[in-house]
């Protein structure tokens, strides 16, 4: 059983207990992914989304009465839900907290357990098991190293004056295959596009 929320409401608590609770509702059918599936991998990240694919559906609109009904057990809660062409995006507000859901759809896409452990802990509420899209042999650790990498580049990039550069955290050679084991990676995606599906990919010839 899921938790109450917290009041008065911060946007952390508001995603936690939006990802437990869609356990419960959907069980292993609801897939994390993005900025927060990487929160959960130990490599924290400021965010506000929880970016969703759900399995195996054809249509979004198989998923929105479900999600709209666990939206609402939220007390005092402003929800907004609005369906797109290829995904449902959701926004909820309570209190001063406001977060946002983006949830696509898919027949078929391979996933892995993993606890919302050391993030739940931080906000004192107990872990729970989620689902996140599943990245293969190694592949979580090529996904970290990929971001703290991003996030340093950009850290020098906007400093007035240029650091050295650091390698030890770039991805390797070997992180790039387990990367590009994934259907949507290309090796010059930013993180954020790997996760959400990139950019359109352009054929080899």
């Amino acid at each position: 059983m899921t938790v109450p929320l917290d009041r008065p409401a911060i946007p952390d608590g508001l995603c936690l207990w939006v990802m437990h609770r869609f356990v419960e509702a959907f069980e292993e059918h609801a897939l994390l992914k993005g900025s927060m599936a990487l929160c959960l991998l130990d490599c924290p990240r400021s965010t506000n989304d929880l970016d969703y694919v759900f399995v195996p559906y054809r249509s979004t609109t198989a998923i929105r009465a479900t999600i709209e009904a666990v939206l609402a057990e939220l007390p005092d809660a402003e929800v907004t839900v609005a369906l797109h062409s290829k995904m449902l995006r959701a926004t909820v507000a309570v209190d001063t907290a406001e977060i946002q859901i983006v949830a696509s759809v898919s027949e078929n896409c391979a996933s892995t357990p993993l606890p919302t452990g050391g993030f739940a802990q931080s906000l004192g509420q107990p872990s729970r098991t989620v689902r996140v899209i599943a990245l293969g042999r190694g592949g979580a650790r090529a996904a970290v190293r990929a971001v703290r990498w991003s996030a340093r580049v950009g850290s020098d990039q906007r400093g007035s004056r240029r650091r050295p550069r650091d390698d030890s955290a770039r991805p390797t050679a070997a992180d790039s295959g387990h990367l590009s084991t994934y259907p949507n990676y290309r090796s010059s995606n930013t993180p954020s596009e790997f996760w959400s599906g990139g950019p359109k990919q352009t054929r080899k010839p």
